[in-house]
């Protein structure tokens, strides 16, 4: 017996009046999928998104060459209808590292700024990874509500 002979004896059971489970579970597992993929992808961005964003901070706060080259083009102000390339961390940083007297590495400055920013990606990751299990069930419990609601409705 095959999962198709399964789910054709599991229609036999059910009559018109009764939701098809079968129909249901095919749809709960396209929702699985579906949304598995969708998180992982927003995962994907969000690490590599993140992985560039550090990279470029870094290039900013360590090499002066690449410092003058972003304030010439203006890639650090965050003007409405401009490029940013690195981050406000990454600036104040710098511009913290430099008037203050306290001998203090721009990077260190920088590094500890950007723990919060890597505390709540890494929870985010969790969540999408770790924590998908307490995430789907809740968007296909919300599903089958709409989708029951629409089966009442056109019946």
């Amino acid at each position: 017996m095959n999962p198709t002979d399964v789910a054709n004896g599991i229609r036999e059971y059910t009559t018109a009046s009764d939701i098809d489970i079968a129909d249901m579970k095919e749809i709960q597992n396209i929702i699985y999928d579906v949304s598995g993929y969708i998180l992982g992808l927003i995962v994907t961005v969000l690490c590599l998104g993140i992985t560039v964003i550090t990279a470029l901070d870094i290039c900013y706060i360590t090499m002066p060459s690449f410092q003058e080259k972003v304030r010439n083009h203006n890639w650090d102000s965050g003007s409405t209808g401009k490029l940013r390339l690195v981050s406000n961390d990454a600036r104040i940083s710098v511009n913290k590292a430099n008037t203050s007297s306290t001998g203090t590495s721009a990077l260190k400055i920088y590094i500890t700024s950007r723990i919060k920013t890597y505390m709540i990606l890494a929870i985010v990751i969790y969540l999408s990874l770790g924590g998908i299990y307490g995430i789907i069930p809740l968007v296909v419990k919300i599903v089958r509500a709409i989708m029951s609601a629409f089966y009442v409705f056109i019946n």
